[in-house]
């Protein structure tokens, strides 16, 4: 309505009409717009919380595989104590077993050192007794003179 109390020319009704077609495509803009920020907002939330969660998955897995690393670690620890146990054991008989033997062949050296000593004096003994000096014959060895 004009000032006056007469409606407007068509001129300013143009305009008027043009400013509130103007206004209600700002408001339709303002809406898309808010719609707009609200979904890409939205967006972001989920993507925000889609990364948390794949963080935390990740930390998760990365535990269960320290975890399972420790583990492993654990059992060749384990695995390599018994091993070294059993290789000193072995070692251990193997030492027992070698000084048995080495013990076994000095007695035996020995008796065969006495019974080759026993021997040779039993030989000289005889030796005397048949008269055999040197390398030579002995009167008593069955010649004839």
């Amino acid at each position: 309505m004009a000032q006056d109390g007469q409606p407007p020319d068509p001129g300013t009704r143009v305009i008027l009409t043009e400013l509130r077609d103007l206004r209600l495509e700002m408001r339709a803009d303002r809406r898309r717009a808010d719609e707009e920020r609200r979904r890409a907002n939205e967006e972001r939330r989920q993507e925000a919380a889609q990364a948390t969660l794949d963080r935390r998955q990740a930390a998760a897995d990365r535990r269960r595989s320290d975890e399972r690393f420790e583990q492993m670690m654990r059992e060749f620890r384990q695995d390599s104590a018994r091993r070294e146990a059993a290789t000193h054991r072995a070692f251990r008989e193997v030492r027992i077993v070698g000084l048995s033997i080495v013990k076994t062949l000095n007695r035996h050296t020995l008796l065969l050192e006495r019974i080759v000593t026993h021997h040779g004096r039993l030989l000289e003994r005889i030796d005397r007794k048949l008269g055999v000096r040197g390398n030579g014959p002995g009167p008593g060895n069955g010649r004839r003179a």
